[in-house]
């Protein structure tokens, strides 16, 4: 998904999860079991909560509407 930037400095990224949209930010925890650790430019540090085993995700490109 997208990577944003609220009001208060809280970093979001809009992701898809069994068809619905989430939007987790940087040290929230999705679906009881995946943590979001970091929020870069192009990419989302996950961290699989179960098995210790962090991966690093990358982030659509936002389009610009013509």
């Amino acid at each position: 998904g997208h990577a944003l930037q609220v009001r208060g400095g809280a970093k979001k990224v809009f992701c898809v999860w069994n068809d619905q949209v989430i939007a987790p930010s940087e040290g929230e925890i999705v679906q009881h079991r995946y943590k979001i650790q970091k929020i870069l430019q192009a990419s989302v540090l996950v961290e699989d909560l179960e098995h210790h085993h962090q991966q690093t995700l990358p982030i659509d490109k936002q389009t610009e509407a013509r």
